[in-house]
This record gives C-alpha cells, structure tokens and sequence, in this order.
C-alpha cells in the first residue's frame, strides 16, 4: 500500500540518485565572491529545458523558518516558496502551510528568511508579514498553503500560471534540493487529478485532488514549483509517495519501492486560496491586494 511522505530529510543515497538522473538540473553555488551570480550547470543540451529553467527559476525562493528567539531558536530546513505577485513595493510568496507553521502545523515563526537564488538577495521577516494560512485540520477545507510578504527587490518576478494540465504533458519541478541548493528536474504528468487523503495523530491535515508527476521531488522541496514547458506555474509541489517496506520487515525499514510519484496542489486549488485572500483587500485604503498573472 503506498503512503504519502512529507518533503524533508531522506537518505544521502536517495539525494545521489537523485542528482545523478538525466532529468536534473543543479545551480552550482561559486565558491567567492559571494556576489556572484548563481551559475546554471545542466546535464542535459535540451535548449527548450534550459530556457524553462531560466524562466522558471526567476521566481522561486529558498526560504527558512526559525522558532523562538536567541539561543533557544530552532531552524527549520530549508524548503521552497514561489513569487506570484508583487505590487506596492512587496513581493508575494506562495508555499506550504507546514513549512511556516513546523511540523505541528500550529506554529508561529520568529523568523522567516528568504534567498532568491538567482539574485542572491537574502530577506529576514516576521510573522506579521504572513497575509493567509490554511487551517489545519479542517475537514471542510483541508489545504497546504501559506501565503506572505517581503519587501520587493531587483529580480524577485512573479511567474504566470496556467490551470491547463493533461496525461502525459512535460513539466519541471524547481525548489530547494536539500541543502545543496536549488534545483530543477523534468517529468511527465502521470494523473492531473488524483485524490489523496493525509491523516497527522488521527486528524486529516490534507485531503483532496492532486496533481501527480514524476518529476523528482525530495526533501526541500515542498513549497515549490511546478512548471509546464512555457514555464508557466501549474501547480505547488507538496508531498511524494513511497511504499512501506515489504510485511514490516525492520530490516528493510526505509526501504523505497515507489519511486518518481510526486504530488503538487493545482493552480485552480492554488488560486481560489489566493483569491479569497485578495478580495478581503479590495477596497482597503494602502491594501495589499495584487493580481496573479495567468497567462492567454
């Protein structure tokens, strides 16, 4: 039976698979300056790939939580988050709900820091800045989505979306890939609507249709994007699937047997989250309302 595991830390072997695939694409870090821009290192001569990527990565963020203060902080990993809107001087991020709110869902951060890879440009900001959440659970409207601010900067670009997804249509997942950085891996679409239901100490925390991929996804990589090959958002990436070892066997424990079976929150889910967000702000002298970008 295949269970849903959250996108945090895996195996190193899982991460060498991984990075080794014909599929992905890493952005090497340069050793000094730190000013240096981010350099794209492909394993891959697909010009459309490469183009995508470019597009694609101006507007996904590395981001990470603290919880406390001082000594006492806890960091989290580092996930991913995607720009969809900026206007007023602040930029718009979409990610999960659990990679702002921790493990318990239920948290609030001290600190949220965000790198925008490509630029370089690292922002600090609090818990004011988080404009929406999802609850959680909420057996009536279960999600996991976190919407936040931070001030606008040279090369934070909001992306365009489309809701347009079928069987078999090329895409790109692009977020953080553990701690090595930021990353990007091509698949298919296997279903553009598959229903899970997610259970967290007896309470459902997610449940719903999905988008399902094989383009790789591992730890880091929830919140992040998944593009379609005009590098268009269609969806959010938010867990994978693996499968328990065979009977329980504790030697085994670990074990993967499901492999390529990511799971992203499509743009329909994505936007009407968004929205409802939105419309509260109309009309609010100085609101923080903006428009997402579908594209035509």
């Amino acid at each position: 039976m295949i269970k849903v595991k959250r996108l945090f830390a895996i195996a190193l072997a899982a991460v060498l698979v991984s990075i080794s695939a014909g599929g992905c694409f890493l952005i090497e870090k340069p050793a000094a300056p730190a000013a240096v821009s981010y350099k794209l290192v492909f394993d891959s001569k697909n010009d459309l790939g490469i183009k995508v990527a470019e597009t694609a990565l101006k507007s996904v963020v590395e981001i990470r939580v603290a919880f406390g203060t001082g000594e006492s902080a806890k960091w989290s990993g580092t996930s991913s988050g995607v720009i969809i809107g900026a206007a007023n001087g602040r930029t718009y991020i979409i990610t999960n709900n659990r990679v702002i709110s921790g493990e318990t869902l239920t948290g609030t951060p001290s600190k949220i820091e965000v790198l925008h890879t490509l630029s370089g440009v690292k922002t600090d900001v609090g818990s004011g800045n988080i404009l929406k959440l999802t609850n959680a659970p909420d057996t009536k409207n279960v999600s996991d989505l976190a919407l936040f601010w931070i001030p606008y900067s040279d090369g934070h670009t909001p992306c365009a979306y489309s809701e347009d997804v079928s069987f078999g249509q090329p895409v790109m997942a692009a977020g953080n890939l553990l701690e090595y950085g930021m990353s990007v891996c091509d698949g298919v679409i296997g279903s553009p609507s598959a229903y899970i239901e997610l259970k967290r100490a007896g309470a459902i925390w997610f449940k719903g249709s999905v988008i399902l991929h094989s383009a790789a996804v591992n730890g880091g990589s929830a919140g992040g994007g998944l593009f379609d090959m005009k590098a268009n958002l269609i969806g959010i990436n938010t867990v994978k699937a693996e499968t328990p070892a065979p009977n329980d066997d504790p030697e085994q424990s670990g074990s993967v047997f499901a492999d390529s079976l990511g799971f992203a929150l499509d743009m329909k889910h994505v936007v009407k989250f968004v929205e409802d967000y939105t419309e509260t702000q109309k009309g609010v002298p100085d609101g923080n309302y903006f428009t997402m970008l579908k594209t035509v």
